[in-house]
């Protein structure tokens, strides 16, 4: 388990509105839950934690809907939780040279002001990166629902020619430029034409992320994941990402 700081929190999305998170037991069950679903003696092992304990964390956040729990169709007997609500931020480990490039941003803006418009969701991406703040879970969040909505007019095909149909639809949300990096398995790069922060690299890497993956699975009518991503490059402008499809 990693050491949280006095001042974190993570904010979901639920029925019931939004819930505020900042106890450390919590975020770290959130934390695991987030990559798989797990069960009361999975969590006791990871976390080190009670049993006891975990109980009363995973009953809060049951009642506040932020998790749910089901039966494993393979044993009756185990029961897995499982993330239910959205997550719309968190708090991460302040960049002070985001609020530098910002600065760079404006300089641009000052020489040309009409490239102000695609400039914007860097800007907010950047000052919430300076603040601590990262929205990449809502970036993604964003990504399946343009996916949602646009993958309906890409008609299934070969792969190649449905993921140059996606990069087109998806160059006009003025977000990074998509190329096909490896076919075998799937590895997309998403470039910035900005100089930006990794965690504004981050959000808009797994906007790129959840757009493609939403849209390939409602497409070909399985489920696709990523298995790999990273930024990289000096001004971390890119950001690449592998898919668990091989054609």
């Amino acid at each position: 388990m990693t050491e949280k700081n006095a001042n974190d929190f993570v904010l979901y999305y639920t029925s019931k509105g939004l819930i505020h998170i900042s106890n450390d037991v919590r975020i770290n069950i959130l934390d695991e839950l987030s990559k798989n679903e797990l069960s009361l003696t999975d969590l006791v092992k990871i976390t080190g934690k009670a049993q006891s304990t975990l109980s009363v964390h995973l009953d809060k956040m049951m009642k506040d809907e932020i998790i749910e729990v089901k039966e494993d169709p393979n044993d009756s007997r185990r029961k897995t939780y499982s993330i239910k609500a959205l997550c719309i931020i968190r708090t991460t480990t302040p960049d002070p040279e985001s609020f530098e490039k910002v600065g760079e941003l404006f300089d641009e803006i000052s020489d040309d002001p009409k490239v102000m418009g695609s400039y914007i969701s860097s800007m907010i991406l950047l000052s919430l990166d300076f603040l601590g703040l990262s929205v990449a879970p809502l970036a993604e969040s964003l990504g399946w629902t343009h996916a949602a909505a646009m993958s309906k007019n890409v008609k299934k095909g070969p792969i190649d020619d449905v993921v140059s149909n996606l990069i087109e639809i998806y160059s006009y949300a003025n977000l990074g430029e998509v190329t096909v990096f490896k076919r075998n398995p799937l590895t997309l790069v998403v470039k910035s034409g900005l100089k930006i922060s990794k965690g504004a690299a981050n959000s808009f890497g797994m906007y790129a992320q959840g757009f493609f993956c939403q849209a390939l699975s409602t497409i070909y009518g399985i489920e696709i994941s990523v298995t790999h991503s990273e930024i990289f490059g000096a001004e971390n402008n890119f950001y690449r990402f592998e898919l668990d499809y091989k054609p």
